[in-house]
């Protein structure tokens, strides 16, 4: 049995001195369903995690899912090829630490990395990320939001507008379609294209039956059917609802030694601005549930409806 506490936030999953170098495939299974029912766990005990061998995080997250193994990033972001740990093709780095060919890593620039989650317009994405600190991170701050309960509670509060939702079966589109001067939006390959394709239910509901409202911020564009200008009041106020403090947890990064593992169906994530980005690193990871006990419980509908997205 995994021992944990929950935030004083009422939702946020913190793991007690958890072992992960001796986890059992029954731990694993146990996290994941953790992290699909309450969004995210995270975990601090840093003496364990500073001591985990890239292999070790490799066999802690297969024991809960297929690995991405970052082919996209040469399709799609080719100018991110460094990011990809060369001899862990699953590990990608998530640095301004340059390669030898002179590269970041993902996300490698100092500026704000808005509310995002794991490519939203992308087939075969994957349900969960893993970030683990490896170096550098004290003094960084990253934020995620709760959309099961900001979906829960939009209901209690605004009855009319989550009707609304509901009877429009409304779809957002999803994409890269921001273009700067500088940070990653001028390193990623953009989105171009804004169809069904990428459209994704803002009322989703996730491995575990748990519903949320789907709205990433960063690779929104507009919703399905109506004009970005008639999105975008739709879509800004679910972004202010979702952003409200009651539904945002803040991970103060300590310099390393910590795990943090989220659902990118049922939430957001937000990097603040970080100066020190250059000698922060983290290890991330993304899976999905296809070898849990209690996702291949479900019903094979289910889980080939997962397995298209």
């Amino acid at each position: 049995m995994v021992n944990y506490h929950i935030h004083e936030n009422g939702w946020t999953i913190i793991l007690d001195d958890f072992d992960f170098r001796n986890a059992t495939k029954e731990d694993a299974d146990e996290i994941s369903y953790l992290i699909s029912k309450h969004t995210m766990v995270v975990a601090t005990n840093s003496d364990v995690i500073n001591a985990m061998t890239v292999e070790e995080e490799k066999q802690f997250c297969e024991y809960i899912g297929k690995l991405d193994m970052l082919d996209y990033m040469k399709k799609v972001r080719p100018l991110y090829r460094s990011a990809v740990d060369q001899e862990n093709k699953h590990i990608a780095r998530v640095t301004g630490e340059k390669s030898k060919n002179g590269m970041p890593g993902l996300f490698g620039v100092a500026e704000v990395l808005d509310w995002h989650n794991n490519r939203p317009q992308d087939k075969g994405k994957k349900t969960v990320v893993y970030l683990r600190t490896i170096k550098g991170a004290l003094g960084s701050r990253t934020s995620w939001t709760n959309n099961v309960l900001a979906w829960k509670t939009l209901q209690e509060e605004d009855l009319d507008f989550a009707n609304y939702l509901k009877e429009n079966k409304f779809k957002i589109v999803c994409g890269q379609s921001h273009k700067t001067n500088s940070g990653y939006h001028n390193i990623i390959n953009t989105q171009e294209i804004f169809d069904e394709s990428t459209a994704r239910d803002i009322i989703f509901t996730n491995e575990s039956n748990q519903t949320s409202l789907f709205v990433p911020k960063l690779q929104a564009h507009h919703i399905l059917g109506l004009s970005v200008e008639d999105s975008i009041p739709i879509i800004n106020k679910l972004f202010d609802y979702c952003t409200q403090e009651r539904f945002v947890y803040h991970h103060h990064w300590a310099d390393s030694g910590e795990i943090i593992l989220s659902c990118q169906w049922s939430g957001m994530h937000r990097r603040e601005q970080f100066d020190g980005i250059e000698n922060r690193l983290l290890h991330r990871i993304c899976f999905d549930y296809t070898n849990t006990t209690w996702f291949n419980k479900l019903p094979q509908e289910t889980k080939d409806y997962f397995a298209s997205l």
